[in-house]
């Protein structure tokens, strides 16, 4: 598949979904958005399932990526840690479903759960790394670092629905500091 194009029908793909909803969305208004028939985008994608499930994998994998170099640039464990929950709050606040509308975000509640594993997954290896490191460097008192991190990761997607479906962005700003401060405060030796 040439991954420029794909990746034009995805962003076309995003825009309509923005504008009209993921429900009012076809392939022929994806089409239209890059001057090429309904059939052309056929030759990328099977269906709008499949396109959708493209665009969830890509904006996975452009966190991931996000979440990576945030911890690549921080000094010690705690800082690590620190840059990763913001530039993941961050991210989500400005690339995520900020611009989606709650039907939007309802209608792809079942194919998040399908794809929620793979990203938590990844997501509490990153955390398992850098809170390893901290436990070594003597930086957390943390018993199960496993455990932790799965915790961490499961507590970060359970605040995504509450941070970002309800709420306003002053707020949740203001959530997301409380958030960081608890965990790091928690979890750093004393």
């Amino acid at each position: 598949m040439e991954k420029s194009r794909a990746n034009e029908i995805l962003d076309a793909l995003e825009a309509a979904i923005v504008e009209h909803g993921l429900t009012k969305v076809t392939l022929s208004d994806v089409g239209e958005r890059l001057g090429v028939s309904k059939s052309a985008i056929y030759h990328y994608f099977t269906n709008k399932q499949h396109m959708l499930r493209a665009l969830m994998r890509r904006h996975m994998d452009r966190l991931q990526a996000r979440l990576e170099r945030a911890a690549e640039h921080a000094p010690d464990p705690p800082r690590k840690l620190e840059a990763i929950l913001r530039a993941r709050f961050e991210y989500l606040g400005r690339q995520g479903p900020g611009g989606w509308s709650l039907e939007t975000l309802l209608s792809i509640a079942p194919l998040a759960q399908e794809l929620l594993p793979i990203i938590h997954e990844v997501q509490r290896d990153l955390l398992a790394g850098v809170l390893r490191q901290g436990c070594a460097r003597g930086d957390f008192d943390i018993e199960d670092v496993e455990s932790m991190a799965d915790i961490l990761a499961s507590t970060l997607h359970s605040v995504d629905e509450i941070l970002y479906l309800t709420g306003r962005q002053t707020r949740r700003r203001k959530n997301q500091e409380a958030l960081i401060q608890l965990w790091l405060r928690g979890l750093l030796a004393r």
